[in-house]
This record gives C-alpha cells, sequence and structure tokens, in this order.
C-alpha cells in the first residue's frame, strides 16, 4: 500500500514537471517557404526566433543558430559580390575595360547562395524539431 503511494505520487510528480517544461506549444505552419501559427505569419527573424526559444530544446536552438550563421555569411558574401559588380559597371563608364571584375562579381554571388540555400534548410529542421516538441515529442538535445 505504501509503495503504491509513493508510485502515485512519483508519477504525478513526474506529469507536473513534464507538463510545465513545455507550457501549450501551437505547431508551425510551413506553406511556400513562410511561417504561420495560428494563422499570423512570423517573420523569418525575431519572431520566428522567439517562438522557436519556448521549445527549450537544444537541437531546435543549434539548427537555428546554424541558420542565421549562414544567412549572415551568405548575405556578407552576396553584398561583396554585388560590389564588385558595381565597381566593374563604373569602371566601364569611365571607358576601362572591367569584364573580369563583372564576372568574379557574379561569381562571388553564386558562392552566396550557396550559403543562402543551406540557411534555409536548417531553419525548416529548427522548426520540424519544435513542431515534433509542440506535438509531444522528446526534443534530441
Amino acid at each position: 500500500m505504501k509503495n503504491a503511494a509513493f508510485l502515485l505520487f512519483g508519477l504525478l510528480l513526474a506529469a507536473s514537471t513534464l507538463s510545465a517544461q513545455n507550457p501549450a506549444l501551437t505547431p508551425i505552419v510551413i506553406k511556400n517557404n513562410r511561417f504561420y501559427q495560428d494563422g499570423n505569419r512570423l517573420k523569418p527573424n525575431q519572431e520566428l526566433s522567439s517562438v522557436l526559444a519556448l521549445a527549450r530544446c537544444g537541437e531546435v536552438d543549434d539548427s537555428l543558430r546554424k541558420a542565421k550563421s549562414l544567412q549572415t555569411t551568405g548575405t556578407v558574401i552576396m553584398g561583396v559580390g554585388v560590389g564588385l559588380m558595381a565597381i566593374s559597371l563604373v569602371s566601364q563608364a569611365k571607358g576601362n575595360s572591367s569584364a573580369g571584375l563583372m564576372l568574379g562579381g557574379a561569381v562571388v554571388e553564386l558562392i552566396g547562395v550557396g550559403f543562402l540555400l543551406p540557411a534555409a534548410k536548417h531553419r525548416k529542421k529548427a522548426v520540424n524539431t519544435y513542431n515534433d516538441v509542440a506535438r509531444g515529442g522528446a526534443c534530441g538535445n
């Protein structure tokens, strides 16, 4: 009898602890590479990050951190490519030949895109892991 009471108390304590860890997470829907929660669109930067943080899951945090890092890197590299192409156009306007600079800028742009595509993949992975946790799944930490 005493063991059953302790077992029941332990189960109730475990259930209350687990329910307190992830308070009513609402799944995020992905449509056309956009994120929606309860019909409202989440902007991919601050709003999405704050919602994903509610999962308190290391795997979600890691995927989101990778996505942000790749996006920042890709954006900077693409900015350099645009700068090279702009310098090439200015140089051509002054009558100098700068086809190599234009081609170099285009190549740098493509390299930047190579960082942006995996960023989107990691962001979707973070959302899918969040949705698994919201549906009662375990976090992979």
